[in-house]
């Protein structure tokens, strides 16, 4: 009993420990293994930038154009580690397997450090292990190479910080706690550039404890605002080509509504909840329904401005107010309807004057201690990016949007309602609604049912459900409140419509780390309530605790079998990358200039061979444009480029490429599932 106790007590070191050894492990184990543990191609978009700067070639893929396609924090920790690589290629390879080992095991740390807080042990050790030890989670944040490990750390450790925050214990203490909060947010943006949604809607919610605006309102009109600007202009065109070509404008107006519109109900006293309880009936609503007219009339102003009503019905403008006002101020009166009986108040702006400098003094202080390092943080970046780089925000990202505007073999954007709102299958809540639509496909086998029909209730369900629980469960209002849920969760909402309902393709697992993490949480709070709340004698509290450590166990030995098997320790054969590089060596000049797509591993392993990247990611400003005016040959004759490797239905066939190399390229040979041509120059 002793020994079981002392388990339980350090079973979270137990389990980070455990993963750490595993992960470190890899770095020891043979080449397929290194190979296997950095899955994708991507993750030598940061090798080969890295060792090329280090040796003093600059921060370029190909030694020839700079190319900022990456996110700078992790590109600052593998710049040191690939000095190693004039030993070997392989060593800084092996160190950064322990590094991601070390940051995914501290992640664990973490979050069971931010469960733990509010939530019972059982529960912070259960979700700990699925974090740390599930394959899916740990094919995106506990290997792979890309910035996706740090990027859950540092996810995790403001998460952290915010609660304790929250909790009235903040880090650091109550004077220096918001300046670490401000650093953790910047290190979080610096991790990962769409983040910039979770650090700013953070920062509201922080800035705004204690004091009279409400803060749950406030978000209320945010999701609103961005709501109405999106659903009218889907309502009106849905997946049609002027959806998308409308796309830079909407977002304009989202970026626009989101700062005026509910800025215009807080001038209002709509998000003083006093104020909205308590006051006149009649003077309350009609203000606030005037203050919902003018601030919608800006925003559709300074769009007109910017883009003219070419193509545009003023209809939309008006569906965009009405939703808006049906949402924010339908929402307030459900709030007063439900709310408690409210003493008559004065006048919002006599509220306004009353109200004591100090919380103006603590608004203005906490807004400059959290945003000031962000905000430089960020300037100084996209500085050195305009001067070093010529553009300010990586090139990368802006060819995955362009790529949702032509025909390419990289991806389509949306073209149903699942895709669309990120539900379908491999998505963005894929921890969600992965099992739900397995469960359906095997539903839809025996029953004879509209498609999708069981998805729809079942998710529809769960989340009725869980509205439910939050209306009812007062200890579930305060965790949601203690662990900034409503925040996270709007942020979530803003990062995955941001790729999902925009025509972005080109989207990976890696992505998603935000709302996996936020919908792990969720499951923590609903677990508290569900299971270990409602047990109340000391024998059926260890019940639950030993069936937890159960399922702990099964998931950790699942794991173990996997991990063993993906990584090998003995090398059984060449990797067929590695093998179509030395048949590529081979057949090609030492000081070749090689183009191809795809070209990360390629890029790392050859030798004293210039490879250029052809899909533009990690590319510089001048191979973007000429990517857009279907003028690729006219950089490879800049850039003297000998040959080019790919295959030919995506050279010949699928934009960007197809009419670039017509009569330019002459067979050679096969190189694994590639051809390798002779490039002819004008």
């Amino acid at each position: 009993m002793k020994i079981s106790q002392s388990l339980y007590r350090n079973a979270e070191w137990i389990l980070a420990i455990l993963v750490l050894l595993l992960g470190v492990s890899v770095a020891f184990r043979s080449q397929t293994a290194i190979i296997r543990f950095y899955s994708t191609d991507d993750a030598y978009y940061y090798f080969v930038p890295a060792r090329n700067a280090v040796q003093g070639n600059g921060i370029s893929f190909d030694g020839i154009a700079r190319g900022n396609g990456y996110h700078p924090l992790w590109m600052l920790i593998c710049l040191p580690v690939f000095t190693l690589s004039g030993i070997s290629p392989w060593l800084p390879l092996r160190v950064l397997v322990v590094i991601h080992s070390l940051l995914h095991a501290a992640a664990g740390l973490v979050l069971f450090r931010t469960l733990h807080l509010h939530l019972s042990r059982v529960v912070s050790l259960v979700l700990m292990a699925v974090w740390l030890f599930s394959i899916s989670i740990y094919n995106v944040a506990g290997m792979n190479g890309l910035e996706s490990g740090l990027n859950a750390f540092c996810l995790i450790l403001l998460l952290y910080a915010v609660v304790r925050w929250e909790n009235g214990v903040p880090v650091l203490g109550p004077r220096w706690g918001i300046w670490l909060l401000g650093v953790f947010s910047a290190l979080v943006l610096l991790a990962r550039l769409d983040n910039i949604f979770l650090v700013g809607l953070m920062g509201l919610w922080v800035v705004l404890k204690d004091n009279p605006i409400d803060r749950r309102l406030l978000a209320v009109d945010i999701a609103a605002a961005a709501i109405s600007v999106m659903g009218s202009y889907f309502a009106r065109f849905r997946f049609s080509d002027s959806f998308y070509n409308m796309m830079e404008a909407i977002k304009f107006m989202v970026a626009l509504s989101v700062v005026i519109l509910p800025g215009m109900l807080v001038l209002l006293g709509g998000s003083h909840l006093q104020w909205v309880r308590g006051g006149k009936y009649v003077p309350t609503w009609l203000r606030l329904g005037l203050g919902t007219v003018a601030g919608s009339l800006l925003v559709t102003l300074i769009t007109l401005l910017r883009f003219g009503n070419s193509g545009y019905s003023r209809l939309l403008f008006a569906l965009q107010w009405a939703v808006f006002a049906l949402m924010a101020l339908g929402f307030r009166l459900i709030v007063r309807w439900l709310g408690r009986k409210q003493p008559a108040v004065v006048d919002h702006w006599r509220l306004l004057r009353k109200q004591d400098w100090p919380h103006w003094q603590q608004l203005i202080g906490r807004s400059l201690a959290y945003f000031a390092p962000l905000t430089g943080t960020l300037a100084a970046f996209l500085a050195f990016n305009h001067f070093y780089f010529g553009a300010m925000m990586p090139i990368s990202g802006k060819i995955k949007a362009w790529w949702g505007t032509i025909d390419t073999i990289y991806g389509q954007r949306a073209g149903n309602y699942l895709r669309f709102l990120g539900l379908h299958q491999g998505g963005p809540y894929g921890f969600l609604t992965d099992p739900i639509h397995q469960a359906t496909k095997w539903l839809d086998a025996i029953i004879d049912a509209p498609s999708n029909l069981f998805f729809y209730l079942c998710f529809s369900g769960l989340v009725i459900a869980f509205l439910l629980m939050w209306w009812k469960n007062r200890h579930l209002q305060s965790n949601i409140n203690r662990y900034a849920w409503m925040p996270f969760a709007l942020a979530v909402l803003f990062h995955s419509s941001n790729y999902m309902m925009t025509g972005y393709v080109g989207f990976r697992d890696w992505y998603w780390l935000p709302e996996s993490l936020l919908l792990l949480v969720t499951v923590g709070l609903v677990l508290d309530i569900a299971i270990t709340r409602r047990v109340g004698d000391e024998i059926a509290q260890r019940r639950v605790a030993w069936i937890a450590a159960l399922v702990v166990v099964a998931i950790v030995i699942r794991f173990a079998f996997w991990h063993f098997s993906y990584f090998p320790f003995i090398q059984t054969r060449v990797h067929t990358t590695i093998e179509d590089v030395t048949d590529l060596m081979a057949v090609t000049e030492p000081g070749s200039v090689i183009g191809m797509t795809g070209s990360g591993e390629v890029g790392y392993f050859s030798q004293d061979r210039v490879i250029v990247n052809l899909d533009g990611l990690i590319n510089g400003v001048a191979y973007f444009e000429h990517l857009q005016n279907g003028t690729v040959s006219v950089y490879m004759d800049e850039v003297g480029v000998d040959y080019i490797l790919g295959k030919p239905y995506i050279l010949y066939e699928s934009d960007p490429y197809k009419g670039n190399f017509n009569e330019r390229l002459a067979e050679i040979v096969h190189i694994g599932e590639n051809i390798l041509y002779r490039y002819i120059p004008d």
